[in-house]
């Protein structure tokens, strides 16, 4: 059928309830279309936007599509921390934010509500790793950045009460020491191989990553500093050399 709707028969079978036709129709679209075609953009978005249960499906997509920011991402990441899988939880926000950089969305929000949103939602989810490692400072220059968008009133209470609630965990005195070793850290590289181990007991590799790639710029840059512009840079694999088996990660 050459005029074949994707997305408008997509919603019918969701209003209907059909998910046999959901399926049918999604194969459709990838043996015809593949995962980087427009209408493949669409079915992505349907799906993140009624909370359908296709992660797999949505991992392809925002895979097949690493330079494409996408809601599918920030419905990922929500996934993810229902599933208490927080260092996955936070890469995927940032993987979302870091790639609005530079964008019309980024400079003019106020233009683009649903993306504002969208935005709102991946610095609360952000955090979560971070938090959940005991770097609850850290969390609040997050949650800051994000204030600084011009927010709907939900949102904006939603990442001050966050704020306040990571203030007051911070009265406890164990939680005040992880945190500043965290503060440490990311002053000058300070505790990198006790903050690093607690990643990798913790099973956060993409946070133990991080920590690498931040503590190698300390070592070897004796201007580097983590700034306001760290919290939206993410990790890149660069394409290794013939002679090399070992992937490069660079943060960008």
């Amino acid at each position: 059928m050459e005029n074949f709707n994707f997305i408008s028969e997509f919603e019918n079978a969701i209003k209907n309830k059909n998910s046999e036709l959901q399926i049918s129709i999604l194969k459709k679209a990838l043996e015809e279309k593949g995962f980087q075609s427009p209408e493949m953009s669409e079915l992505a978005g349907a799906i993140a936007n009624y909370n359908l249960p296709l992660i797999t499906l949505l991992e392809a997509y925002c895979n097949a599509n690493p330079d494409i920011p996408h809601m599918a991402e920030v419905r990922l990441a929500d996934y993810y921390a229902s599933k208490d899988r927080m260092d996955d939880t936070t890469a995927r926000a940032r993987q979302f934010l870091s790639k609005l950089r530079g964008s019309e969305g980024e400079k003019n929000p106020s233009a683009y509500p649903v993306l504002l949103n969208l935005m709102a939602r991946s610095y609360l989810l952000l955090t979560a790793a971070y938090t959940h490692l005991g770097a609850r400072s850290y969390s609040q220059r997050v949650l800051r950045k994000g204030l600084s968008l011009p927010l709907a009133e939900n949102f904006e209470k939603r990442l001050s009460n966050e704020i306040q609630m990571l203030e007051t965990e911070l009265q406890d005195a164990d939680a005040a020491r992880l945190d500043q070793r965290w503060e440490d850290f990311f002053q000058g590289g300070e505790n990198f191989e006790e903050l690093h181990a607690l990643c990798v007991k913790n099973q956060f590799p993409q946070m133990a990553k991080r920590l690498e790639l931040l503590h190698d710029n300390f070592r070897f840059n004796t201007s580097f500093q983590i700034d306001d512009a760290e919290i939206l840079k993410d990790i890149f694999i660069l394409k290794t050399t013939d002679d090399s088996t070992k992937p490069i990660y660079e943060l960008y």
